[in-house]
């Protein structure tokens, strides 16, 4: 199964924060034009805030974790295979932010399991509630491992 790069990312955050599903295309030019402004929180400001108010809260950490997870897990399980497979696997620009149509492939289990858990963690680290960073792994894990 083929899926693309913001097919996957749309999908979970917006079964996280639906709210936020109205602005996924203005909030992932942002992160893809500048991921570290973008999850640089100002005073207290929520991550995302400015982009489109402070809806964005979720999109930009999936974005960017779907972005290092996928990169990751690619490496380790695929290695040049993948890559010499299909050059569109995986395209990741200078800023670490994977392209929108890149592939994401269905991972196993445990591997879906190690990329909610860093999903889980990025969101409690950026002041996300416990609740929401335990729906969030769980969305990633369900959307990487094909049972979504």
């Amino acid at each position: 199964m083929t899926r693309r790069f913001d097919d996957v990312a749309r999908s979970v955050a917006g079964e996280v924060a639906p709210e936020e599903a109205a602005f996924y295309p203005v909030i992932a030019a942002a992160v893809r034009r500048d991921p570290g402004r973008i999850l640089r929180p100002a005073c207290d400001d929520p991550p995302g805030a400015g982009v489109a108010g402070t809806a964005a809260l979720v999109t930009p950490i999936v974005i960017t974790v779907l972005s290092d997870v996928v990169a990751g897990l690619l490496a380790e399980t695929a290695g040049g295979h993948a890559r010499r497979r299909s050059g569109r696997l995986w395209h990741r620009p200078e800023n670490g932010i994977a392209d929108p149509s890149t592939e994401v492939p269905v991972l196993e289990p445990a591997l879906a399991d190690r990329a909610g858990r860093a999903a889980e963690q990025a969101a409690l680290d950026m002041r996300i509630g416990p609740g929401a960073a335990l729906r969030l792994r769980q969305a990633m894990h369900r959307h990487l491992s094909g049972r979504r």
